[in-house]
């Protein structure tokens, strides 16, 4: 049956919301807006009266709590279905003994289309379909905005769910790294793994590609390393050995077992951008993550410095596998045709989104298709950085590998980290060249990193939004 004409979408990962006829609609205060995620939360099931009183005040209703519940309905029918003429039977939320029910036969619901991405992505997988299978679980990954149902994270009616959903979005990432390297992007795939291991150490699965990935890549001692930290910490964590594939693993690695090794396909697609279709200042969301281009003022350098021979090449090694992306690409390519036109301000573009779904991926294969353009060199550097903590790397360790990149000796790099942005930005005056800042944390983070020159160009990976950057 098809959704109804007004066209809504039901949203729960991320901040709870609804979208009808095109625009985010108000749920009303926090007690409506918890019905309607806790309706959410059992999709196409009807939910008890008594159930919904007992969640919803906590065991503890008002002395009425039929009249409020009755209200919250009635409201949230009036926002589902604006256009519903009066007296017509509400097809959204419905009313179905022995209480209400949710139905996505008449709605789109991103939990639906998520699982239904999943399904898809590991059967591509399966049947040795690597790039659907990319495809699919990163469509699947861009429809997250955040935690789900943001809002009532502590509700013990939403525990369940929520602990299903974070741990099939972990699933899904594995399964697109295991995706990814079934197309030979080994080095890709290690680098964007390490991140996911260290925040996630107990999950065999990712462990276990991690190592794969660097045994591919050349990084044979890594890769062991991987597994042994892995059976320390399974041990005195959880008490408990590597499973089987791990453990096969770690002696195939020894033994340097042909079966680790990658044989390519027949046929490899790859991804090329196509002519630019949009402008500086212009912005969209696709696959959630927001590629959004800014404009700034060039700032006058106080300091320059002497040009030096080296030109850099920063950017990480990327592959030629990669597949998809062909809207992100076309708005990142834009974005540099207008920096190639002018105008007296430096571009930044902005890859925004969730964890897992490949920003790094997206700007590096992107950086190393526009490399030509910048001839004066590419820059790059992971904010995140590398330790088991997680240290973000600050903008006068950042500033530094720039400066040595340019051939700048350690001792005449000044102590300040104003000094050092004011011979970074001398350096790069009436200079093309590329700065990609990847994993950014914060504007602050980023903000001393931005050239002065209008003819580079800035793209910043980040998993928030930077706000306050310019």
């Amino acid at each position: 049956m098809p959704a109804v004409s007004a066209g809504v979408e039901l949203r729960v990962l991320g901040p709870v919301e609804a979208v009808v006829g095109g625009e985010l609609a108000d749920l009303g205060p926090p007690l409506q807006r918890a019905l309607f995620a806790l309706l959410l939360c059992r999709v196409d099931r009807p939910v008890a009266v008594d159930t919904l009183v007992e969640e919803l005040w906590s065991g503890k209703p008002p002395a009425d709590p039929m009249a409020s519940l009755l209200t919250y309905v009635s409201n949230l029918r009036r926002v589902l279905e604006p256009r519903r003429p009066p007296r017509a039977p509400a097809t959204v939320l419905r009313t179905q003994a022995p209480g209400y029910v949710l139905d996505s036969r008449h709605a789109e619901v991103d939990i639906r289309r998520f699982d239904q991405l999943t399904r898809a992505g590991h059967e591509a997988l399966d049947r040795g379909d690597p790039a659907r299978a990319v495809r699919e679980f990163e469509a699947a990954l861009g429809l997250w905005r955040g935690p789900p149902y943001a809002e009532v994270r502590d509700a013990r009616w939403a525990v369940a769910e929520i602990t299903r959903l974070e741990q099939s979005r972990l699933s899904v990432i594995e399964g697109r790294f295991a995706a990814l390297l079934e197309r030979g992007a080994h080095s890709l795939v290690a680098a964007e793994l390490e991140a996911h291991v260290r925040e996630h150490p107990l999950r065999e699965h990712g462990c276990e590609l991690l190592a794969l990935a660097l045994y591919r890549a050349g990084r044979q001692a890594e890769a062991l390393e991987i597994l042994r930290t892995t059976r320390t910490r399974l041990a005195e964590d959880l008490g408990i050995d590597p499973g089987p594939a791990l453990q096969r693993l770690e002696r195939d690695i020894l033994t340097q077992a042909p079966t680790l090794d990658w044989q390519p396909k027949p046929v490899i697609p790859t991804a090329a951008a196509v002519p630019p279709v949009a402008r500086p200042g212009s912005s969209s969301v696709e696959n959630n993550e927001s590629v959004i281009a800014h404009e700034v003022p060039p700032v006058t350098s106080p300091v320059s410095a002497s040009a030096p021979s080296p030109v850099p090449r920063q950017l990480p090694a990327h592959t030629p596998y990669f597949v998809g992306r062909t809207a992100e690409l076309d708005q990142l390519s834009a974005v540099l045709e207008a920096s190639a036109a002018g105008g007296g301000t430096v571009v930044i573009t902005a890859i925004e989104g969730t964890a897992g779904i490949g920003k790094t991926a997206l700007a590096l294969h992107w950086a190393h298709q526009a490399a030509p353009r910048f001839p004066d060199g590419q820059l790059y550097v992971n904010l995140r950085g590398f330790d088991p903590a997680n240290t973000p790397v600050d903008a006068a360790d950042a500033l530094r590998g720039f400066l040595e990149a340019f051939g700048i000796s350690p001792e005449r790099i000044p102590a300040s980290v104003q000094a050092q942005a004011g011979m970074y930005r001398g350096l790069l005056a009436d200079r093309r060249v590329l700065v990609v800042l990847d994993n950014a944390r914060d504007a602050d983070q980023v903000r001393p990193l931005l050239p002065a020159s209008p003819r580079c160009l800035v793209v910043i990976t980040s998993r928030n939004q930077l706000t306050g950057l310019i």
